[in-house]
């Protein structure tokens, strides 16, 4: 296994932007989807055989899209995050021991790791909102009434 402090924190950088672009540009395409299906809520058809195919749209989208995405920012956030935790750890302890001082040392890659870290995290806990969300919508269409 790869010790994370045996690769170079520009080498992680890139690797976690790169990821988290790619993600992002996914996010960017899928989200229109997601979107859509989520205003089945504003028109709520009121059986089940009319949300039966808005049932069957919004199942595809959360499987083939809200949870893949959510997945996908979540891993980048963790494959980064022991890294990020050390930095942020080892910052704190400079700063108790230096004070303002502890500035002095600086690291805008390691800040932007962090930053990169963060948003991922971020991203990946929102698309888990509209999994959630999804999911909720999913299971108020299944327990509309059937008729006949």
């Amino acid at each position: 296994m790869l010790v994370a402090s045996a690769v170079p924190l520009l080498d992680l950088l890139s690797a976690a932007s790169l990821l988290l672009a790619v993600v992002a540009v996914l996010f960017g395409l899928w989200y229109p989807a997601v979107a859509n299906s989520l205003e089945i809520e504003s028109n709520m058809p009121l059986t089940w055989e009319d949300g039966r195919r808005p049932r069957e749209r919004l199942h595809d989208v959360k499987v083939t899209r809200a949870i893949p995405l959510a997945a996908a920012a979540g891993i980048v956030a963790l494959i980064f995050l022991p890294e990020t935790i050390q930095i942020v750890a080892r910052s704190v302890l400079d700063f108790f021991r230096h004070g303002v001082f502890a500035f002095g040392d600086y690291d805008a890659v390691a800040t932007s790791l962090i930053v990169v870290v963060v948003f991922g995290a971020v991203l990946a806990l929102y698309l888990l909102a509209l999994v959630i969300r999804l999911s909720d919508l999913e299971r108020r269409l299944d327990q509309l009434p059937k008729v006949g």
